[in-house]
């Protein structure tokens, strides 16, 4: 039974640089080098120089980069990030901008899919001050493309779309993601802060072919005022009738109960939009820790904030 995903590294673009040279600025800019080619002599990696390139350079700083960069080439990959690091100090260290890391949430910490369902969409958002283009490192889930920077915001965001084979069911896997920006392209490689989200699979449901409801989602889970509060979202298949859906709604019921299985249930509040709320009368040892919802067999869990980890049922 697979329980984890591969991590792999994933290199996003966004719109094109009008400068095609992937080195740092500050060595393509003095250079006036727009392509590889204006620098290096067979290939991107090649050790050899265009004559007179490095002399394009101011005098002061010519000796250090030819001398410099060219022991570089020997290094790892990963050597090689922190040896131009120091390079760019010595050359540039006054920064001819500020720049900051880039930060990343899950935009949501939970998710639940079940086998044979909708798949989990699984959305993260990348904020950066400076809107710099950037790495992704995450699951062996290939992300959609990030979308352009919210320019107001400086937002961006990107959704792994997954549909989990049955041998996952009954599992809750932990999706750890994490971005940096793309030091080919711009000269810089600050990383991000680690997200995480966590994504429950349920097995199949019996009654797929027969049910109404195609997709349930639980998105808040909480204890204010002795109440747990609860609201997500509801979706009936294109196929279901207005009045076969006015029925569903009277009669289907929402079965809450602890993660042990104590029952609270109640029917919830359905809006036109899809969206559904549920308040349910709730003292602190009568709380769960972690809410499990069963809608047409469609389930979903999770922790529900503020609930007294002490007091609350398992």
């Amino acid at each position: 039974m697979k329980k984890h995903f591969f991590t792999v590294l994933l290199a996003v673009g966004f719109a094109s640089l009008a400068n095609n040279a992937l080195a740092h600025p500050w060595y393509s800019a003095p250079a006036k080098a727009f392509a590889c080619g204006d620098c290096h002599i067979g290939g991107t990696r090649s050790k050899k120089f265009v004559p007179g390139i490095i002399e394009a350079f101011p005098v002061d700083q010519s000796a250090l980069i030819q001398d410099k960069i060219k022991a570089i080439f020997a290094l790892t990959h990963e050597q090689k990030l922190p040896a131009f690091a120091k390079i760019d100090a010595q050359i540039n260290p006054v920064p001819t901008s500020p720049d900051t890391a880039p930060s990343i949430k899950a935009d949501n910490a939970f998710y639940n899919v079940v086998v044979g369902e909708k798949p989990a969409l699984i959305t993260f958002k990348v904020t950066d001050a400076e809107q710099d283009p950037f790495t992704i490192t995450g699951p062996d889930l290939f992300p959609s493309t990030p979308t352009v920077y919210d320019k107001a915001k400086s937002v961006s965001s990107f959704t792994y779309t997954w549909t989990p084979e049955a041998d996952y069911a009954g599992l809750t896997l932990p999706v750890v993601v994490s971005v940096r920006e793309n030091q080919r392209a711009i000269g810089r490689f600050l990383p991000s802060n680690t997200a995480t989200a966590n994504v429950t699979v349920w097995p199949a449901r019996a009654n797929a072919k027969t049910a109404l409801v195609e997709q349930f989602d639980l998105y808040n889970a909480k204890w204010i005022d002795n109440t747990l509060v609860l609201s997500g979202k509801l979706i009936f298949k294109g196929s279901v009738s207005p009045a076969a859906k006015a029925d569903a709604i009277a009669s289907l019921k929402l079965v809450a109960t602890s993660q042990k299985g104590k029952a609270l249930g109640a029917a919830p509040v359905l809006e036109e939009n899809g969206a559904w709320s549920l308040r349910l009368p709730a003292t602190e040892s009568q709380v769960p820790c972690t809410v499990v919802l069963d809608y047409e067999g469609l389930k979903a869990k999770r922790p529900v904030s503020s609930a007294p980890r002490t007091a609350c049922v398992k």
